[in-house]
């Protein structure tokens, strides 16, 4: 009498192993451009919320030479971030400012931009100019 030959086939074996890898590749794979993407776009928002900052900050200094009138208004700063990308940030006030008609409220235009010349943050705000110093009301 001869015996069975005692077959266990339980669990995995090499093809299911080589198979379960193939698809985890695919998946890696499928998987990888989203990252890609989304590391980008992480990068150039911070470059934008580090300019947008910048910017806010160059209007507070602006202001603070309001009593100067129109021309001491206009003008540039550049900063490099905490990455070490190169920011450039140009001031210009509304032509229609005229120092004659002190007091008024002037547009004033401040845009950050890049080493490439991309636009990064831009910003319109309304600026008082006060009576020149000395001058009787």
């Amino acid at each position: 009498m001869t015996r069975a030959s005692d077959t266990n086939d339980d669990g995995f074996g090499l093809v299911e192993v080589i198979v379960a890898i193939f698809i985890l590749g695919l998946l890696a794979v499928a998987i990888l451009p989203l990252i890609w993407t989304g590391l980008r776009v992480a990068t150039e928002q911070s470059a934008v919320a580090g300019a947008t900052h910048a910017t806010s900050g160059f209007i507070d200094e602006v202001r603070s030479r309001a009593d100067g009138g129109c021309s001491a208004l206009n003008g540039t700063s550049s900063f490099t971030t905490d990455r070490g990308d190169d920011i450039l940030i140009t001031g210009v006030v509304d032509a229609a400012c005229n120092d004659t008609l002190r007091p008024l409220a002037v547009k004033y235009t401040a845009t950050a931009t890049n080493g490439d010349g991309d636009v990064l943050a831009a910003v319109e705000t309304l600026i008082f100019l006060p009576k020149p110093p000395g001058e009787t009301p």
